[in-house]
Formats: structure tokens, sequence, C-alpha cells
């Protein structure tokens, strides 16, 4: 061994096998795809393809640990050939024709990231699903919203915990709208500039389930931005469902008391007895943070010159990791909501102390007085301290007195300002807090993961048929092959 091999299959060699795991079962279909391909082009011989096509179909289905990849073999390519020649022998050198490692390599890699992708959308909507659910059962449910941990103004639980539905369909549009990018083959590519070998390459896209070939093979093959985007919006989804679990930590705590989580997502402290520590929520908050590192290292990786393996090599583990992590995360929070308990009284309550009704009281005196609301802002702030250095709730005499006259406001106005449902109820436009926004809210978001989900049901279908086909047909050829019946031309 040369001087140095050791070092290099430690720091480099190992890390790609890490990663071999992942891209097994595509690498399979990869090299089965080309040598079928090499059969119906005539570019290979009869023994030789009949040899590889056994080989490799009794890899199909097999787990990774069926090849010894192993950093002293080199990368999971080289890893794979050793294994392959261990059978086959010298007929292995036809799975090079017309093809470099990295065109193999990388043509797996997106087979894993479209499945990445497809994962997560469907968690994404599962989630989507169980904040419509939580949303319809308390679009009347009264409680505090706040803003800087302060309260703010009365709103239902329900308008409040639809709002991070919003974010989560706005990420699983950019997933969407980044999967064709991604579903693109690079197969046909050759070193720099096509294949001799490989020439239709429209043809051979769909026949592993890609939309269809990369326009211009030299982008095609260096290209990371699609990768990178995906990345993105799994870290985005992430930090929007972040979000919610932070604030679901403060508001299941004992001093805030309004929301209970589930008993199969909290964890009891081993001392402390009266612990329920919200475990779950720490995963999500946690894996938020895990993905902007990712993300930021991917981005970091692919400041380089073009047509170099950096981005690639990077790129193999750390994006397919990073979609399931933000996939497990996601299906995660989707439990928590589903499981969440809401104690209606606690927000009621909360929800009915007057100085939330400052907005609103203001207002009313606005419209009764004919004052502008800045002036009306005033005399209602100035109330509220009064009334809070007395220690009871806020009353038109504090408003009288904090204007320094009498108020028209008349006493029926001024308890209607102060009731939290009618305050709620008021707000019935486009996305406000009345219940019927809410409902028609929720069903609009219902009706737009549904769709998502069925797109994203019709890809994976379109996938899995594909490389169904391909097992199908390598499975014929190999009895036309080895009865000698194979016709001529090309039946794919």
């Amino acid at each position: 061994m040369f001087d140095g091999a050791m070092e290099l299959a430690a720091a480099g060699y190992a890390w790609e096998i890490e990663d071999a795991h992942l891209l097994h079962a595509d690498l399979n279909l990869v090299d089965l795809n080309h040598v079928l391909t090499l059969i119906n082009d005539r570019e290979i011989p009869s023994d030789p393809a009949t040899a590889l096509v056994h080989a490799l179909l009794d890899l199909v289905g097999s787990e990774p640990s069926a090849v010894e990849y192993v950093p002293e073999l080199g990368e999971p390519y080289l890893a794979r050939e050793a294994h392959l020649e261990g059978i086959v022998g010298a007929h292995v050198g036809w799975l090079r024709a017309g093809r470099t490692r990295r065109e193999a390599v990388r043509t797996a890699h997106r087979m894993v990231v479209r499945r990445g992708i497809l994962d997560l959308v469907d968690a994404g909507c599962a989630a989507v699903d169980a904040l419509v659910v939580q949303a319809r059962r308390h679009a009347t449910t009264v409680a505090p919203d706040h803003t800087y941990l302060q309260v703010a103004e009365p709103t239902s639980f329900g308008h409040y915990i639809l709002g991070f539905a919003h974010g989560v369909l706005r990420d699983l549009y950019r997933l969407q709208a980044e999967f064709p990018h991604v579903n693109l083959s690079p197969v046909g590519s050759g070193a720099v500039a096509g294949s001799e070998v490989l020439r239709d390459r429209e043809r051979l896209g769909y026949l592993l389930g890609f939309d269809g070939p990369t326009t211009h093979i030299r982008d095609g093959m260096w290209q990371s931005d699609p990768m990178q985007h995906a990345v993105l919006a799994a870290t985005t989804l992430t930090l929007g469902l972040d979000r919610l679990a932070e604030d679901l930590e403060i508001l299941a705590s004992a001093e805030f008391g309004l929301v209970r989580l589930g008993d199969g997502l909290v964890r009891s402290s081993v001392m402390m007895p009266q612990k329920r520590n919200p475990y779950a929520l720490t995963v999500v908050r946690g894996t938020a943070g895990i993905l902007i590192g990712r993300s930021t290292g991917q981005l970091a990786i692919s400041k380089a010159p073009s047509a170099r393996s950096d981005s690639a090599i990077y790129s193999y583990g750390e994006v397919p990791r990073s979609l399931d992590l933000a996939t497990r995360a996601t299906r995660l929070m989707a439990a928590v909501v589903r499981t969440l308990e809401v104690d209606v009284d606690a927000m009621r309550r909360s929800a009915s102390e007057r100085s939330l009704q400052a907005t609103t009281i203001a207002t009313a005196l606005m419209r009764s007085d004919d004052l502008d609301y800045r002036t009306s802002h005033g005399v209602v702030a100035r109330a509220l301290v009064a009334a809070s250095t007395q220690g009871v709730p806020i009353s038109l005499e504090h408003l009288a007195q904090a204007r320094g006259d009498t108020v028209a406001l008349t006493p029926a106005d001024f308890a209607a300002a102060c009731d939290p449902d009618q305050t709620v109820q008021r707000r019935h436009v486009l996305g406000g807090s009345a219940d019927e926004s809410v409902i028609a809210d929720a069903g609009s978001v219902e009706v737009q993961s549904e769709e998502i989900a069925t797109w994203s049901r019709e890809a994976r279908h379109h996938i899995t048929t594909a490389e169904a086909l391909t097992v199908q047909e390598a499975r014929q050829v190999l009895v036309q092959c080895e009865s000698g019946i194979r016709e001529q031309g090309d039946h794919r």
C-alpha cells in the first residue's frame, strides 16, 4: 500500500463509506439499469451481460451488509466493484462502459433525495391535518394571545394554532417546487460532455422514474443547488414547528398551565416526582438547531470552482440525513398536536382579564367620544395604571378620571368591550379569530394539504412503478439471455 493510503482511507473514503448504506438500494437499480441499457443497445456480449444481471438481481432488495463497504477498498463505488468482481470476475469492467463513477453515485443520490422529499411532504401533511383538527375543535375556545410573552388580546385557541399550518404549507409548496429539479437524471453524462455509449438520455431517465434528463450535462453533473434548496426547505419547515414547540413548552408549564402534553411525549425526572419534562418539544427544538447547521454546511461546501466533487461527497449523506431528521421531527410534532389537551377553563379565565381588552376598550372609546385613536390609547393606558394600583379591574370611572372629563361610552358598550367572547367573534375578517373565519380557513388549509398529499402519492407511485419495471425487465432479460432467444432490437 502506498504511503499515505491509510490516512486517505481513514479521512476520506471512510466518510463516503459511512453513507454507503443510504445509497445501496438505489445503486443496485442504477447499475441494473445500466447493464440493461448496454444489452438493449448491443454494447455488451451475452456472457458478461448474463453474469452481471444475475449478480445485480441478487443485490436488489439486499441489506447493505451484503457488500463489504470498507474504506480500505475505496469509496462505495469501488467497494461494490470489488464485491461484484468476486462474483463475476473481469466481467465487472463492463459497468464502467460509457459512464463515470460519479454518474452512478449521483444518480442514486438523486433517487434517495427525491424519496426523502416525499417522506417529508407526507409528514408535513400529517402535521397540517393535526393542526386543522385542533383548530376546528377549539374554534370557539377563548384564549389569551401573547406577544413578547405578555398577554396581548383575546383570541381563540383554534385561531392561534391554525396559524402554524400556513407556515408548514408554504414549506411543503417549496419542497414540491424543488422536487422536479431534484428528480432529473444525470444518466448519460459521460465524463463532462456526454456519453458515446449511453445516447438516449431521455429514455434512460424515465426508466428510473425520473421526470427527464438534466438539460445541460456539465451543469447536471455538478449542480448542488436543488439539494441545498431541499435542505433549506426542510430547515424552515422544522423552524416553523420549533416556534410552536417553544410556545407549547411555555403554555404547558405550571406557571401558565393552559395546555398539557400527551403522556407518551413527556418524561419524568428520575429525582423529582412532580416533573413532566416536555422531552418531545426538546427534540423538535434541538432538531431545528442541527438543521440550521447542516444547511449552512451545505452552502459552505458549495463555494468552490466548478466541476469539483466537494459538494457531492459531503452531500451524499448529509442531505438524506437532514431530510430524514426533519421528517422524524415533523412526525413527532404532529403527534404532539394530535394528543394535546387544552384546559378550556384556564384559558377562559386568563382571557377574561380586562387588561387583555385594552385595545377593544380604546377602540370603543374612540368611537363613542370622537377621539383619535392615539388619544384614546393614552386614556386607556392611564386608566389601566390607576386600576392596577388599586388592585381592581378597569372601569368607566377610571376612564373618566384618566380623561379628566366624563366619557360618552355607555355601560352596555363598555361591558361589551370587556367581553372576550364578543371581542373574538367581532374579528370575522379573512383570517380573523371569529369561529366562522377559523372554520373557513381550516377548510381551505385542509384542501391544500390534501392536494399536496395527492401529488406526493402520485409521484411516489410513478417512481416505484418505474423501479419495479426495471427489476421485472431484468428478470425477463435474464431468461432470454440464458435461453439464447433474446430478440434483436430495443425492447425498452
